[in-house]
């Protein structure tokens, strides 16, 4: 991800999304990145395509914001599926290529940008639109899941599981 140390980022989310770019200017043959939308501190939410297939896998990380690893170690697998296309690898006798001409996986690394932020660096992070509210009256953000307007985005989606 060409030397971006991810692990020791205090710009989390303007590093994640360098790093993307990177990765896609490296293997354009495979890898397409697009904007699926704003964070509500207007940071841009990339979705990366991998493969050139009609039937798509989605594939996210990190909504909640103390789950930083998970952008990281997707970048990773990123990366890894990438190598393997590149070396026409197999993988238990299956072909990345072929199977990457079927499939296109959509992967969205990072779904809640200022959520990571805020856990990393703190009140700091955020915006004055945002800083009075009243879940962020606290010192310490270690534990935070929600995005920085206090909502969990895993507990947001339109369906009738229990």
């Amino acid at each position: 991800m060409s030397n971006i140390n991810l692990y020791k980022s205090m710009n989390f989310s303007e590093d994640v999304n360098k790093a993307i770019c990177n990765l896609a200017k490296e293997h354009k043959e495979i890898l397409c990145i697009y904007k699926i939308g704003l964070s509500l501190e207007n940071t841009p939410i990339l979705a990366i395509n991998l493969g050139l297939g009609k039937k798509k896998i989605l594939i996210n990380a990190t909504h909640h914001a103390r789950e930083l690893i998970n952008t990281i170690l997707l970048l990773d697998q990123i990366q890894y599926i990438v190598n393997l296309y590149e070396t026409n690898a197999s993988v238990k006798d299956i072909s990345i290529r072929e199977l990457l001409n079927d499939i296109t996986f959509v992967f969205v690394p990072l779904v809640n940008p200022d959520g990571a932020d805020l856990v990393l660096n703190g009140i700091s992070s955020v915006s004055n639109q945002y800083i009075n509210m009243f879940s962020l009256k606290r010192e310490f953000f270690e534990s935070w899941k929600s995005n920085i307007r206090g909502v969990d985005l895993n507990r947001n989606y339109p369906t009738r599981y229990p």
